[in-house]
């Protein structure tokens, strides 16, 4: 993850399109730990706990973009 963000943030149209998937993927993943009985609690933690770290990448990912500095 780190190394398609490091070429999204280049500008790499194929840097940012894997990150947009891997968001998508996210989305899906938030989804499944809150469906009810689906999953055992210590498997809804763990995705809930990497939703966020991702979230934080991609806050990061977006204040880096939108800093004067950060577009080439």
């Amino acid at each position: 993850m780190l190394l398609r963000t490091r070429t999204a943030l280049k500008g790499s149209r194929t840097g940012l399109r894997a990150v947009a998937v891997i968001g998508c993927v996210l989305v899906v993943n938030l989804v499944e730990a809150v469906l009810p009985g689906a999953f055992p609690p210590w498997m809804r933690v763990e995705m809930l706990f990497i939703a966020a770290m991702m979230a934080a990448l991609a806050a990061s990912f977006r204040a880096h973009r939108n800093s004067p500095g950060g577009r080439r």
